[in-house]
C-alpha cells in the first residue's frame, strides 16, 4: 500500500502550529510524527518553508442553480476545480425545494447535478420554500439521512418564507438536532424601495445598494434571532454585511443564544463604490446583501478578530455579464444576484487578513476550515489535521504571489471579479482524501471523484 508523505512543513491548526511530517493512506491521515520513514512506492512531498493546513470548507456555494431567470455559471466541475486551486477541498451547496416538491425531490435533483461532475466532496443544505404538512414530516427524516442543515430565505418573491412558517421550521429543525440558516433581509422594505426607485427612473446597477440598505439586513437578523430564541433553535446567519447586524449577533451570543454569523470574502475586500462603475459595469458586483461602505467593512474585520463572526464563505453564485445584461439591462432589480469567490476566498483572506496582521494563522484556519466543519457536522472527518480524518490537506505557501485575472481563474464566468489584484499567499499543493489534485498550478482532479458527505450532527462554535 503506497502512501503520500508530506515532509518538512509546519502544521497549522486552529489551536496552534508545530513541525511534523504527515503520512496519508487509504484517503485518511494515517500518521503525524517526526521523520516518518518512507516505504517503496510512497510519494513524498516537500513542505519545507511552508505551512500544512486543513483543506478549506466552503459552506456557502450555489453550483448549477437556477435563479432569477438564469443558471449560475459554474457547475460541480468548474466550481470544484476553482475550489481546489484556492485550497478548498469540500463544500456544502443548496438543494432547493421548489413549490409543490418534497424535500426528498429537492435533494434528489441536486444529487443529479453533482453525480459524475463533482471534483470535491460535498454536502447539501435543504432550502425550504414550501412548508406543507408532508414537508414538516420530512424534516426529521432529512436530518437522519445526512442533511442536518436547512436554508430559509426571508426575501425574494419566489423563495420568501414568512414568519409563521419560519418559526415552525426553526421548531422542527431544532427539535431534530439540525441547524437553520437564514438569508436575512426585510422582504417588504426591499420591495418598496425597488418600486420607488424604478418609478423615479433609477434603473442602473448602482441603485441596487440603495434598494437593499443595512436596515433591511439588521431588522431581519433581529427578527430571525427572536424567532429562533422561542425554541432555542440553533441559527446561522449567512453573508452578513452590516455593522448593526453584527452587533446584534454579538449581543445574542454573549447572552448564550446559539447563533453563528458568517461573512463573505467580497464584503471584506470590496465596497459599494464598485456598483457605480461606468455604464453597466457595476452589474458585475451585484449580490445580496449588497456591498457596503468601508465603515461596515471595518466592522466585519473587527468581528472576525473578536470572534463575533465564526465563518468566512464565498456565497459562490456567479452569473456571466451576458446573462446579467440579458435580464437586467434596463432594470437593476432583475439582474441575477451573485458573484464568484470559491477560488479566491482563502488567498484573499490570507492576503488581506494574515499578511496584514488582522488575523492569526490559527484564526484563518478556524474560520475557513474548523468552524465550518464543526458547525455543519463534518468534524472530525474534515476541518482539521487529525489521525483518522480525511486526508484533505493544503501545502500553503505564504510567499506565493498571484495576480488574479481571467487567465488564472477556473470559473466559467466571462470576467474575473478581482481582475488585476495581487494576492500574497496561496495553495502550492492541494490534497483531497490523500490524492494530489492541485500542484504547481496544474489540476489533476477528474470529474466524478467528489463524494457526498452525510452530516447528522451540528455544533455551536
Amino acid at each position: 500500500m503506497s502512501r503520500t508523505i508530506i515532509r518538512g512543513g509546519t502544521i497549522a491548526t486552529s489551536e496552534g502550529r508545530f513541525a511534523a511530517d504527515i503520512a496519508c493512506a487509504n484517503g485518511l491521515i494515517a500518521e503525524i510524527g517526526q521523520d516518518i520513514v518512507a516505504g517503496e512506492g510512497d510519494l513524498e512531498l516537500s513542505a519545507e518553508g511552508k505551512l500544512v493546513l486543513p483543506g478549506g470548507i466552503d459552506v456557502h456555494t450555489h453550483f448549477s442553480e437556477p435563479f432569477m431567470g438564469m443558471v449560475t455559471a459554474d457547475d460541480f466541475t468548474t466550481g470544484g476545480e476553482g475550489a481546489l486551486a484556492g485550497g478548498i477541498t469540500s463544500h456544502i451547496d443548496f438543494a432547493f425545494q421548489y413549490k409543490g416538491e418534497t424535500l426528498q425531490q429537492a435533494v434528489d435533483n441536486w444529487h443529479a447535478r453533482a453525480e459524475g461532475r463533482a471534483v470535491i466532496d460535498y454536502g447539501f443544505h435543504v432550502a425550504i420554500t414550501d412548508l406543507r404538512p408532508d414537508t414538516r414530516d420530512e424534516i426529521p427524516r432529512m436530518v437522519e439521512a445526512g442533511y442536518s442543515s436547512f436554508k430559509v430565505f426571508m426575501t425574494y418573491p419566489a423563495l420568501v418564507v414568512f414568519d409563521d412558517d419560519l418559526l415552525e421550521i426553526l421548531r422542527l429543525v431544532g427539535g431534530a438536532g439540525g441547524r437553520v440558516s437564514v438569508h436575512a433581509e426585510n422582504y417588504a422594505m426591499s420591495n418598496s424601495l425597488i418600486e420607488t426607485l424604478l418609478a423615479e427612473g433609477k434603473t442602473e446597477p448602482r441603485w441596487h445598494a440603495v434598494a437593499r440598505p443595512w436596515m433591511s439586513e439588521w431588522e431581519a437578523t433581529v427578527r430571525a434571532m427572536a424567532l429562533a430564541r422561542v425554541y432555542g433553535a440553533p441559527l446561522y446567519v449567512v453573508h452578513m454585511s452590516a455593522e448593526a447586524s453584527v452587533a446584534e449577533v454579538a449581543a445574542a451570543r454573549a447572552d448564550g443564544q446559539p447563533v453563528i454569523g458568517e461573512t463573505c470574502i467580497h464584503y471584506l475586500v470590496m465596497t459599494e463604490e464598485k456598483l457605480a462603475a461606468e455604464g453597466f459595469e457595476g452589474a458585475r458586483y451585484i449580490c445580496s446583501p449588497p456591498l457596503r461602505t468601508k465603515q461596515h467593512q471595518d466592522a466585519l474585520w473587527a468581528a472576525l478578530h473578536d470572534r463575533t463572526l465564526q465563518v468566512v464563505g464565498s456565497d459562490h453564485a456567479p452569473f456571466t455579464m451576458a446573462d446579467r445584461r440579458k435580464m437586467g439591462a434596463d432594470d437593476f432589480s432583475k439582474i441575477p444576484n451573485g458573484v464568484a469567490g470559491i477560488e479566491q476566498v482563502r488567498p484573499l483572506l490570507w492576503s488581506e487578513g494574515v499578511a496584514k496582521g488582522r488575523l492569526s494563522v490559527e484564526r484563518f484556519v478556524e474560520v475557513t476550515a474548523t468552524n465550518p466543519a464543526r458547525a455543519f457536522g463534518m468534524w472530525p472527518r474534515k476541518g482539521g489535521v487529525v489521525v483518522g480524518g480525511d486526508a484533505d490537506l493544503v501545502i500553503w505557501d505564504p510567499d506565493l504571489r498571484t495576480v488574479l485575472s481571467m487567465e488564472t481563474t477556473h470559473s466559467a464566468t466571462d470576467y474575473c471579479l478581482y481582475e488585476g489584484r495581487e494576492v500574497h499567499g496561496g495553495a502550492a499543493v492541494t490534497i483531497s482524501r490523500g490524492e494530489v489534485v492541485w500542484q504547481d498550478g496544474k489540476l489533476s482532479a477528474r470529474p466524478g471523484r467528489g463524494r457526498f458527505v452525510p452530516r447528522t450532527e451540528v455544533a455551536h462554535v
